[in-house]
């Protein structure tokens, strides 16, 4: 590895692209983390709802209390 070089931004650089990155990388995991709880909401109520074992109501119900 030391037969390539490599360029360094000066510190200022670093921060600003820092500042500018942390907030999107901090949307992406609160997207995934509701992703996650979306898709767990679903896989739980998907098969009572079409069984008829859950209403709408009682689903509806459920979902609020979970989110």
């Amino acid at each position: 590895m030391s037969q390539y070089s490599t360029i360094v931004p000066p510190a200022s650089t670093a921060r600003l692209l820092n500042s500018l990155v942390e907030p999107i990388i901090a949307d992406l995991k609160a997207n995934t983390s509701e992703s996650r709880n979306l898709a767990e909401l679903r896989d739980n109520l998907l098969g009572p709802l079409l069984s008829g074992e859950l209403t709408i109501k009682t689903a509806e119900r459920a979902v609020g209390a979970a989110v």
